[in-house]
């Protein structure tokens, strides 16, 4: 609005991209990163915890996860709307180690 005016439909557009993305993750899913889930279950082999830690708010990222055919993989989550800043500000990560119940260091 700052670029293109008061009247720039904001609004209408985020709509139209995030239905574009809906349909895109449901036709496509969403690729993972190489050696994740390799690096995934070797974290389970070995009885180490996870924990997600995501600027994204909770509702997009579990859509995500569930797309992604990942949402079973992590021992706790932290989300961007559950804490009062997000990255680069600690919180969202004190927030996943309390939930794993482990001491952030």
């Amino acid at each position: 609005r700052e670029t293109f005016g008061p009247t720039f439909p904001l609004g209408l557009l985020r709509g139209e991209k995030n239905r574009h993305f809906e349909q895109l993750m449901a036709a496509e899913g969403i690729p993972k990163k190489k050696g994740a889930m390799e690096l995934l279950a070797c974290l389970k082999a070995h009885a180490i915890r996870t924990a997600l830690a995501t600027s994204s708010i909770r509702a997009e990222a579990e859509r995500r996860l569930l797309h992604a055919g990942v949402d079973h993989v992590f021992d706790a989550a932290a989300y961007g709307d559950e804490v009062a800043e997000s990255k680069p500000s600690p919180a969202l990560f004190l927030l996943a180690a309390e939930r794993l119940g482990v001491a952030p260091e």
